[in-house]
């Protein structure tokens, strides 16, 4: 059974969005959070705030979106999740938050250098504002992908 199988997984992975709303880097159930296990993702549902998630809602997809376990629709920012895992097979994880500091900066579409040396071999360097793309759509995908290049994290344009 793949809920068996990842169970781990999702307990983590609904651990993440827990401590990102106990942040304050999203409200309701904005952002969303994956995780790569093989061939697989674990997705985060889409539109269940992560105050009434539990880790049995993830959506289990195959690297081309199809669904492979999960009661609910995965996130609309799927696309963008399958799109960085198929490019970058290194990436163990994805995750969207909506922090109002990062969307202020990202409004001013300039780069964020990074504000101490320690953090650049994990960043690799500034990081990029990923021009505007609609929510959930494949532009935003390919947008995200373009502003990651070699780096390990990116703003979005809003």
């Amino acid at each position: 059974m793949v809920y068996a199988m990842y169970n781990d997984q999702k307990i983590e992975l609904l651990r993440t969005c827990q401590k990102m709303r106990e942040l304050e880097m999203v409200i309701g159930s904005s952002g969303n959070v994956s995780t790569r296990v093989g061939d697989h993702v674990i997705i985060t549902p889409s539109g269940i705030p992560y105050t009434k998630m539990r880790a049995s809602d993830a959506v289990v997809l195959d690297l081309e979106g199809n669904t492979i376990e999960g009661p609910h629709k995965a996130s609309m920012e799927t696309p963008t999740h399958l799109n960085i895992y198929r490019h970058r097979p290194e990436c163990g994880a994805v995750v969207h938050s909506h922090s109002v500091y990062a969307s202020a900066i990202a409004a001013l579409r300039k780069q964020l250098p990074p504000v101490i040396d320690e953090i650049i071999p994990s960043l690799g360097g500034h990081i990029r504002v990923a021009e505007y793309g609609i929510p959930g759509t494949g532009e935003l995908a390919e947008n995200v992908l373009k502003g990651l290049d070699d780096r390990s994290g990116v703003l979005l344009a809003n």
